[in-house]
């Protein structure tokens, strides 16, 4: 197994729950812990690792309060947003921005992408994206 150079981990309020959610939406967990409560999630090349919150973590510079994610979204490169969005309905998760067409300045260029941005149980945004040609 690859370890990307930047993998995220988030504080989660109830582990379970945001077990479920990331698998409903399509993540697969690789390995998980007990010993603090922990997950590591793929989905294809994108990596992210859950851990329940505790009482005292030495990390934390304040304790999170709701919703987690204020100030970062994620974007994960998908194959195709529409599978994601069928499955985000499915679940009833809290969507952002339906389906969308986006293009973004880059270098020398444009890039267009398919984007479909929903929050997770603890408010962490995941914007996925879709490269369109």
């Amino acid at each position: 197994m690859k370890i990307n150079s930047l993998t995220p981990e988030l504080i989660v309020g109830d582990l379970n729950g945001s077990l479920k959610f990331y698998e409903s939406i399509g993540f697969s967990a690789v390995y998980r812990r007990d010993n603090p409560p922990f997950v590591f999630l793929e989905l294809g090349e994108s990596q992210i690792m859950l851990q329940q919150i505790l009482d005292k973590n030495a990390w934390e510079i304040e304790r999170p309060e709701y919703p987690f994610g204020r100030g970062i979204n994620f974007q994960i490169l998908v194959p195709d947003v529409n599978e994601f969005a069928i499955r985000a309905k499915k679940i009833n998760a809290y969507i952002i921005e339906n389906t969308d067409i986006n293009i973004y300045q880059i270098l020398n260029g444009a890039a267009k992408q398919k984007e479909l941005v929903i929050a997770d149980p603890d408010g962490y945004v995941l914007r996925f994206s879709e490269k369109i040609s």
